[in-house]
């Protein structure tokens, strides 16, 4: 695959869409701090990406349990939720728009005519 480099500007336009009040993850890294890591972020990302390695601690999510309806005493009223890393958040919103352009580039999804 070849890579498509995640620039500070990516980040930069992601970091205003993930919702404030849902920022802080276990490391409580907030959108304050975020605003001055877009240019070690984009360096980060683009040696995991280009390694294959993601750090064993971004990869860490906390699974909480949230009420659905009924019996709040019957566990199967409860679906979980896994809350991600801010740093894993960003990453994840970088990724659709690179597959989508790898796959039109090098011609992975082919259209084919239907005769």
């Amino acid at each position: 695959m070849r890579i498509i480099p995640i620039t500070e500007s990516d980040i930069k336009s992601i970091i205003p869409s993930l919702k404030p009040n849902k920022l802080s993850d276990y490391n409580e890294v907030t959108s304050e701090i975020l605003k001055y890591l877009h240019l070690p972020l984009s360096y980060i990302y683009n040696y995991s990406l280009h390694t294959g390695i993601f750090s064993d601690q971004i990869k860490i999510a906390v699974v909480k349990p949230l009420y659905k309806k009924e019996d709040k005493t019957c566990m199967t009223n409860y679906k979980t939720f896994s809350v991600i890393t801010v740093f894993s958040k960003i990453l994840e919103k970088t990724m659709p728009s690179r597959l989508s352009q790898h796959m039109h580039t090098d011609n992975i999804l082919v259209r084919r005519a239907w005769l």
